[in-house]
């Protein structure tokens, strides 16, 4: 039996991690890979890999595991809907834990551990990541904290994204090294951007107008809509001109 590990802000869960996770078992099942649990483990604390680092995480962790709560449920019912009915969704503190065990940043390599040394005798572990970190001549997964040893860990599991295709000489890298991959071809998901969402939620956006749209699920529309502070509206800036200070 596999494990399928996916790794999320959570900030906030949308359409498009239901659609990939939804996805990436069904195509994996159908491949031999029967994945009997997902796990969703949203990130306690940014490591410094990136280009669009987050800040303000812990802040908001307790929230963002609801999230997440909420989203696994919707992915089991998705799950079920497709004929795949022995697939458990749950949502993993781990990343939690071993930050404030740490005091560092989270690496997927340590909580890709912690999570395999608790999986049953013969489990194996899958990473599910998207295209978007394998592509490119530098790809950013070639930055993480020791990538190879995360491949061979765990088989990555690369959804396609739409003009990210694989590096494929650095995944070749990768498997030379003993790493291991499955490109799930057959997966399409919406191109859904949670940054995009977060702007339009903390510029005082509905939420249940963006469930409307297809952008998050009901459930996670009516959370955010009872706890307001979580996305605050941004305060609007005055287009007045202040006066010159003396001297200036």
């Amino acid at each position: 039996m596999f494990t399928l590990f996916y790794g999320l802000s959570a900030d906030p869960v949308h359409q498009g991690h239901i659609d990939l996770v939804t996805a990436a078992v069904t195509e994996l099942d159908g491949r031999g890979h029967e994945v009997s649990l997902v796990l969703l483990v949203p990130v306690y604390r940014r490591n410094p890999v990136g280009e669009h680092p987050k800040y303000g995480l812990p802040e908001t962790y307790e929230d963002r595991v609801q999230l997440a709560e909420l989203a696994a449920g919707v992915m089991s019912k998705h799950l079920a809907g497709t004929g795949i009915l022995n697939c458990a969704v749950t949502v993993s503190r781990a990343a939690r834990e071993l930050a404030l065990r740490s005091g560092g940043p989270n690496y997927d390599l340590e909580t890709l551990r912690y999570v395999r040394d608790r999986l049953e005798p013969g489990g194996e572990l899958l990473f599910l990541m998207s295209a978007e970190l394998v592509s490119g001549p530098n790809p950013e997964f070639a930055r993480w904290h020791q990538p190879v040893e995360i491949a061979r860990l765990a088989t990555l599991a690369i959804a396609p994204r739409p003009g990210y295709p694989p590096n494929m000489d650095f995944l070749g890298g990768l498997t030379a090294e003993g790493g291991r991959f499955i490109y799930l071809n057959n997966v399409v998901t919406k191109d859904i951007s949670s940054s995009q969402i977060r702007d339009r939620l903390m510029a005082g956006a509905d939420p249940h107008a963006l469930a409307g749209e297809g952008l998050i699920p009901a459930s996670v529309a009516d959370y955010i809509a009872r706890h307001p502070g979580f996305y605050r509206p941004r305060p609007r800036r005055s287009t007045l001109r202040r006066p010159a200070e003396p001297g200036a």
